[in-house]
């Protein structure tokens, strides 16, 4: 009976509340690890130092409003760079400092679309191996080669498998989450709990949405956690896991030994304080020749 009226109760939200499951506002909403926090920006800001000093060019590679922002800030000559149009000027909403008179836009795939060799002195992208195919990283990292000028910098955030997470049954995972003040920080907790769940569901280097609402809903039938967790998860699932993709999922020294091809690791660094923040680590790469 808790479970029908649990579910009810979901369906009502939706039909309500149903602003709060459009794209920009579940974006608006997106916690770390999958947005870059202060601080991980902060990681990105000296990693870049004064490379863009003197009118230097910057490539940014998405939109990502946090890097947006931090490129204005330094007063940089921006140029964005994604496959989807709408995106530059719908994450405008959530930048605080970056404007398109500072920008210049540019509508292409990253795998396909030509870029100018040899032109860009800093190239960022957070979390953007993880969006491509795994047979087609190599293709994206050899085009951001061929960007940099000689001795340029490519800064990225990425995602490392947690191999704890592969160890643990999903109902560990799902039982550790309901430890966390989930009502009162839901978002933070859904977070968290997606990226532990694209670990555990990783299959031949991807994360399986599939496998997560199955192993949610199966939770949710044999557990009986609390009425306030079965809320919790099934919103989860709508806002979380409905619509996504496939996305890359790699351990760390897979992503390492695939920078290498390319790039010279420069640095790398841990740039939040979050549960799972160390498989998050940002790269300071230069282009090999």
């Amino acid at each position: 009976m808790l479970a029908i009226l649990a579910r009810c109760i979901s369906a009502g939200h939706r039909m309500l509340y149903s602003r709060e499951y459009e794209f920009w506002q579940v974006w608006k909403n997106l916690s770390f690890p999958h947005r870059p926090t202060a601080e991980e920006v902060g990681a990105y800001r000296g990693f870049i130092g004064g490379a863009l000093a003197g009118g230097k060019k910057l490539l940014i590679l998405g939109a990502t409003p946090e890097l947006r922002d931090l490129a204005a800030e330094l007063g940089a000559d921006t140029t964005l760079f994604d496959i989807e149009p709408g995106i530059f000027a719908g994450m405008l909403r959530f930048c605080r400092r970056a404007t398109p008179e500072r920008e210049v836009w540019i509508k292409g795939d990253w795998l396909t679309a030509p870029l100018p060799e040899r032109h860009y002195d800093v190239i960022l992208g957070d979390l953007i191996l993880r969006n491509v195919d795994i047979a087609e990283q190599e293709r994206l990292l050899e085009t951001i080669r061929k960007a940099c000028v000689p001795g340029g910098k490519f800064i990225t955030r990425v995602h490392c498998i947690n191999p704890e997470n592969r160890k643990r049954s999903w109902e560990e995972i799902f039982d550790e989450t309901a430890k966390y003040p989930f009502a009162e920080k839901k978002y933070e907790a859904m977070g968290i709990l997606l990226s532990r769940l694209f670990d555990k569901s990783t299959k031949e280097e991807r994360a399986s949405p599939e496998d997560i609402a199955h192993a949610a809903h199966g939770y949710l039938k044999t557990r009986k956690p609390s009425f306030e967790y079965r809320l919790f998860l099934l919103e989860f699932l709508e806002k979380r896991i409905r619509n996504m993709k496939r996305l890359a999922s790699q351990a760390r020294e897979d992503i390492e030994r695939l920078l290498m091809k390319y790039f010279v690791i420069e640095h790398a660094r841990i740039g939040g304080e979050y549960p799972e923040a160390e498989f998050y680590p940002i790269y300071l790469l230069r282009p090999r020749k």
